[in-house]
């Protein structure tokens, strides 16, 4: 008896190890770093400073454009023609880089001016064809 006893003492002590692994490991989105600090500046309404379109200043097709901004990473746009959904959610992939749920990549800059965000988007199909091209949309926290 007193050997099958000794035989399982390694078993116990991998299962304790690994209990307090799982367990005892803080969640990595607690509200700190980087990427909380960048949800913490995108974070609120962001008004249309100017919109460039493969180079092209297109600023008064997005008149009253807004883009609005959650901590849950979730977004709603008003006025945002065929560039940007009226909602939706986004995932960071980067400090400077967002991917939207519908797969477009934002490249953003932030600065004391404002928030550039940059992007291409590609229909290819149905009412939107041929609305493509580089985006550069400049914004200002309203």
């Amino acid at each position: 008896m007193a050997r099958y006893k000794l035989h399982m003492w390694p078993t116990y002590i991998v299962f304790g190890l690994l209990f307090f692994l799982i367990f005892s490991c803080e969640n990595d989105d607690n509200g700190t770093g980087p990427r909380a600090d960048l949800l913490q500046e995108l974070e609120g309404s962001w008004v249309l400073g100017s919109v460039i379109n493969d180079n092209q200043n297109v600023t008064t097709q997005f008149n009253n454009f807004q883009l609005n901004i959650t901590l849950s990473q979730e977004f709603t746009t008003e006025n945002g023609g065929n560039a940007w959904p009226s909602s939706g959610k986004f995932e960071i992939i980067d400090n400077d880089l967002l991917e939207r749920d519908d797969g477009v990549n934002l490249w953003l800059e932030i600065s004391s001016e404002g928030l550039t965000i940059s992007f291409n988007k590609m229909n290819t199909s149905g009412r939107q064809k041929g609305i493509t091209g580089d985006f550069i949309f400049f914004l200002i926290k309203k």
